[in-house]
């Protein structure tokens, strides 16, 4: 095989890698044409110009593809997970379609149109098998949302691929002892891809771990406030139902009715805010300190709001656990939503008991700039320094639960999430 040949082949496989894989995970749409276009500059300048030195710059492709895809995923290991999967898979279909046949004589040499036909069936299975493998452990989301940068390993990694790369193309030169050495490049990309995928699996596992832990932790401290505020509350009311008594038992009615309009006047921001009745209806401790958080946030940054709770959540048919992550995903990106310059800023939220179903609808303005399309993109976040996790945290929780449904729309700069849980 000539290098023109292979450099044909490796760009085939390429290709389909990254219209396959590379555009589903790892790059935008046009980032996806970019680097195709590239790829075939690179085939058309070995090709046409029958220089093999120029095979060395696929080394340039691949800083090229980690480089974007760092930026547009602002994660630098998942890149490298594609540009080890990609130089996997092109070696090893070179592998089972040529090098194995060439190396032990069996059978015949396969003309090079049909053994590009051969080779882009053998490299499409091969990437159906690794899209399953993905999608049925989850890597891509474990990867994802891990909390560590992994930045110093990430580029090793990079150096440890670059190594592999080189000396495959050294040796497409030897026969001594190629098929060994073949062997070992492809056993080795693979050993070192799945101790650095389970190496991931434990971290991520931890890190839900503690997840959970601080989302328990938080729950208990809003039922502790929502008990103490309750305490607090009953205590003052008391003393000054005491003081109405007293007046009205001396005959004070002026006075008595004085101080119920005073109590009126300086509580109405505190309690007449329609939530405190709505959420002592709710049953579920937990839902209801989440409901409550969300009230005193609300009122502590003076951010107008409307509550309309129409179930009391005594039982839900999912895990309590999701949905409180999902509720305070929602209600927590309702709040940091608000706009600086908008005054007129609010939150409505609404929660319909149905026959088959609750219903959880929270309305809020956005910037008009603001496109529906962009907010499950990795790393979105309308916040200053933060990374954007939380409504792709929430596409995973609900596409995991066949009882959950979410919705968003956007109607006239009014952003509208719908939270559905089926009885």
């Amino acid at each position: 095989m000539t290098f023109e040949e292979a450099a044909i082949l490796g760009t085939m496989h390429y290709i389909l890698t990254l219209f396959f894989i590379g555009k589903r995970y790892f790059f935008s749409f046009k980032q996806t044409v970019f680097l195709i276009v590239g790829l075939l500059v690179y085939m058309s300048l070995v090709v046409f110009l029958h220089n093999m030195y120029f095979i060395t710059l696929i080394l340039l492709v691949y800083l090229v593809e980690w480089i974007i895809s760092s930026r547009y995923l602002k994660n630098k290991l998942l890149p490298l997970f594609y540009l080890f999967v990609q130089y996997i898979l092109s070696i090893t279909t070179f592998y089972i379609t040529f090098d194995f046949q060439l190396q032990t004589k069996i059978g015949v040499s396969i003309p090079p149109i049909r053994l590009f036909i051969l080779q882009a069936c053998v490299v499409s299975i091969l990437i159906c098998c690794v899209l399953i493998i993905i999608e049925k452990y989850n890597l891509f989301e474990k990867i994802y949302f891990s909390k560590n940068s992994y930045k110093k390993t990430s580029f090793f990694l990079f150096l440890l691929l670059i190594t592999f790369v080189v000396t495959n193309t050294l040796t497409n030169n030897k026969s001594n002892n190629y098929i060994f050495l073949s062997l070992f490049l492809i056993l080795a990309s693979i050993i070192i891809l799945v101790i650095v995928l389970l190496t991931l699996f434990v971290f991520s596992n931890i890190n839900r771990m503690e997840t959970d832990n601080a989302i328990l932790r938080s729950t208990l401290k809003s039922q502790q406030e929502m008990y103490e505020f309750s305490r607090e509350f009953q205590h003052d009311l008391k003393s000054l139902l005491n003081s109405v008594d007293n007046h009205l038992s001396e005959n004070n009615i002026e006075e008595a009715r004085l101080l119920l309009h005073k109590i009126s006047t300086e509580g109405q921001d505190a309690v007449n805010q329609q939530y405190l009745s709505q959420l002592s209806a709710i049953e579920n401790l937990p839902i209801k300190a989440t409901f409550y958080q969300f009230a005193a946030t609300c009122t502590e940054k003076k951010i107008p709001f409307q509550l309309n709770i129409t179930s009391d959540f005594k039982y839900i048919s999912i895990e309590l656990l999701d949905f409180l992550r999902c509720l305070s995903i929602i209600l927590n990106n309702a709040v940091e939503a608000k706009l600086a310059k908008n005054e007129n800023f609010f939150i409505n939220i609404d929660v319909l008991k149905k026959k088959d179903s609750t219903n959880i609808i929270i309305k809020n303005p956005t910037a008009k700039n603001f496109k529906l399309q962009s907010i499950f993109q990795k790393g979105f976040s309308t916040k200053n320094q933060h990374k954007g996790l939380g409504l792709s945290n929430l596409r995973k929780i609900v596409n995991k639960n066949t009882k959950l449904e979410l919705h968003y729309s956007l109607k006239r700069s009014l952003l509208i999430a719908e939270l559905i849980i089926k009885d």
